[in-house]
């Protein structure tokens, strides 16, 4: 994050001189705003989505395998309250006395994770810092109002 905010007060002071020169308009500043913080949200998200396959893949398999251990305990169930399983009744399935656990809990704990690692409270904080120093820039020129209602806007708040 220090580094997004070193490169942001550089491009910042470029955009100070800029302004000198030739004037800074909300236009132009939320044009060069909304590039740098798509930029740095590319570079920072990019390597991320790396993981996001082997993660999916992972998240998959466990499902799997908690719906198969969630279909042998409900069967389990099924046999302890009826006595015998109503579809597929088995006599080599009856047999088995091995205590299954309940895998819901867990089957709802994995189908909520995601499997994007990055999230709106991850970026927030590198937008922040990217957009800062243009913002302190800006305040020379426009008012604050105005500045903030394009962080704003930019951020999506």
């Amino acid at each position: 994050m220090l580094f997004v905010f070193g490169m942001s007060v550089a491009l910042a002071a470029a955009l100070a001189k800029h302004q000198l020169n030739e004037g800074l308009t909300p236009t132009i500043l939320t044009v060069v705003m909304s590039v740098w913080l798509a930029l740095v949200l590319v570079i920072f998200g990019y390597p991320l989505s790396a993981f996001s396959l082997p993660l999916f893949e992972l998240r998959q398999t466990t499902l799997v395998r908690l719906s198969a251990q969630a279909t042998t305990f409900f069967r389990m169930a099924e046999r302890k309250l009826l006595g015998e399983n109503i579809a597929a009744n088995s006599e080599t399935e009856a047999q088995e006395t091995e205590d299954v656990d309940d895998p819901s809990k867990q089957y709802a704990t994995v189908g909520k994770q995601s499997t994007m690692l990055l999230s709106r409270s991850a970026l927030v904080p590198v937008g922040l810092a990217a957009l800062l120093p243009f913002a302190i820039v800006a305040a020379t020129v426009l008012p604050l109002k105005e500045i903030w209602s394009v962080v704003k806007k930019i951020l999506l708040l």
